[in-house]
């Protein structure tokens, strides 16, 4: 019964996340998508802004409410 409470918690994983790895951000639970450009991408999660600053920005990635941005990053702002 364990096995199967914790896949459904990873499953259901609700926490916002930002995980950043070798020029890469990735941004679990976030709303919506404001703004995407090649020097910053903004995105919303309730009543915050979140600011990825860089160079050569772009989504490799996104599925529902995850999204992944690469390129030379240089700045996270919430």
């Amino acid at each position: 019964m364990k096995i199967i409470k914790k896949m459904i918690n990873y499953i259901k994983d609700s926490n916002f996340k930002i995980i950043y790895i070798n020029n890469s951000v990735n941004i679990i639970n976030f709303d919506s998508i404001l703004e995407v450009r090649e020097d910053m991408v903004t995105l919303k999660k309730e009543d915050k802004l979140i600011f990825i600053k860089g160079n050569d920005l772009r989504i490799d990635k996104s599925m529902d409410r995850e999204i992944l941005i690469t390129g030379v990053i240089l700045k996270i702002e919430l």
